[in-house]
């Protein structure tokens, strides 16, 4: 899709606009030029390769653990450490973006991620120091994702949002692809320290590009009235969100797993790590068409994205059960259906509940991030434990529960949180004549 052509679907809609300083109302959306479209690509993509040093720990677990002489298990923790510290850092990131901006917070985040992939190509000589740096890597992506959302909510029509969230969603799952074509061609060519490094390269380079939208020099607005706030006090109370964090959680517990250790555990079902390889290319791949199709359904119909939450939840839960069987054609099934649905669910889930709450943004975004990426730590290190005491079937089977678990969380949290308002029509988003 061309940058035009973007630009094209996220045609202006309200008064308001993106700056440097605190947010703006997101509701409706801001005026969108050509280059505000922009903006919201570099910001999917710096995000996308803030995020990408835990994926190449996954699939390049043989050359780190032969350099280091580790086993499974550290590569778990070390992966959990970087969703650790990412969710750790979470809320409190949140509040920065808020407090900055979505421009100053996406720089900051770009740097942040090149000088920690530098300082763990270079320090990263043991168990210890692998799980230290690459820990520390995860304050990255904890700062890019809620300045990311608050360009979507503040630049895209509210007709468009599904979709927009979808395309950001996809980042992430753009970096596994990345991290498992190259993964194999890296550990047997330029090797894995190297591989950090370009990474790193890549998220400072994208710094320039993230400029302000507005034409006009940055100020901080001043808001008409306390609706347009995150403190509005007569604002939905962010309290009900403890519910669906579990089911987030849940549902990224039996992902991050899934991340980490589909490629390590392939031969167990008779496959080898570089077929694994391409077919968790292959289901993120899935996943891509997957996020963007269901969106664009949901923009379309205005439905409230909750109940094909959890729908995927389920199916991803049938491909853990596939990839509980010792047979390699039922692991490449569960392998694409557990990255296919099973991770697909994420940006519907987080645009339903920045519908559900548009003046608190950010925080709200810091919250569902936070219990996102508490499941990515949780995930490796049950998976870990479990290999090394039984096996990886009876891994992937207690992953079956924790999907089954989120998706029954997702359904009574959508009872609880404030009712969800259908979208605007295409004609109801086109700005009207004074």
């Amino acid at each position: 899709m061309t940058s035009d052509r973007f630009g094209e679907l996220m045609q202006p809609v309200g008064r308001d606009r993106i700056d440097d300083g605190t947010a703006p109302p997101v509701t409706p959306a801001s005026p969108v030029t050509r280059n505000a479209a922009r903006q919201v690509l570099v910001a999917v993509l710096l995000n996308a390769v803030c995020v990408l040093p835990s994926f190449l720990v996954s699939s390049m677990p043989g050359a780190i653990a032969s350099d280091l002489q580790l086993d499974p298990v550290v590569l778990g923790f070390a992966f959990s450490a970087f969703w650790l510290v990412a969710s750790v850092a979470a809320y409190p990131m949140a509040s920065k973006a808020n407090i900055w901006g979505p421009v100053r917070a996406l720089r900051v985040a770009g740097i942040l991620a090149f000088l920690l992939c530098i300082l763990l190509a270079s320090s990263a000589r043991s168990a210890g120091t692998l799980v230290i740096t690459l820990g520390l890597a995860g304050c990255a992506p904890a700062l890019a994702t809620p300045a990311m959302n608050m360009v979507i909510m503040s630049a895209v029509p509210a007709r468009r949002r599904a979709s927009a969230f979808a395309v950001a969603s996809t980042g992430p799952v753009a970096a596994l692809m990345l991290a498992g074509i190259v993964g194999s061609a890296f550990e047997s060519s330029i090797g894995w320290r190297c591989a950090f490094v370009l990474s790193g390269i890549a998220a400072v380079l994208h710094t320039p590009l993230v400029k302000s939208a507005a034409e006009t020099p940055p100020t901080t607005p001043t808001p008409p009235a306390a609706d347009h706030t995150d403190s509005n006090p007569r604002a939905p109370s962010l309290r009900p969100l403890a519910v669906m964090m579990v089911g987030v959680l849940a549902g990224n517990l039996a992902l991050g797993a899934a991340t980490a250790f589909m490629v390590l555990a392939a031969p167990a079902a008779g496959m080898d790590s570089d077929h694994a390889s391409l077919a968790v290319s292959a289901g993120a791949g899935a996943s891509i068409v997957l996020r963007l199709v269901c969106a664009a359904l949901v923009d379309r119909r205005g439905w409230d994205p909750f109940p094909m939450c959890w729908l995927m939840m389920l199916a991803g839960a049938v491909g853990f059960g596939f990839l509980a069987s010792s047979a390699s054609w039922t692991y490449v099934l569960g392998l694409l259906l557990a990255l296919g649905p099973g991770w697909s669910w994420i940006s519907l889930l987080v645009h339903g509940v920045m519908c559900r709450y548009p003046h608190a943004v950010a925080r709200a975004s810091g919250i569902v991030q936070s219990a996102y990426f508490i499941g990515g730590v949780i995930g490796p290190v049950i998976m870990g434990v479990i290999i090394a005491t039984s096996s990886y079937s009876a891994a992937w089977s207690v992953m079956v529960g924790a999907q089954v678990t989120a998706a029954l969380f997702v359904i009574l949290a959508g009872r609880r949180l404030p009712p969800f308002a259908a979208l605007p029509s295409a004609e109801g988003d086109r700005p009207r004549p004074d």
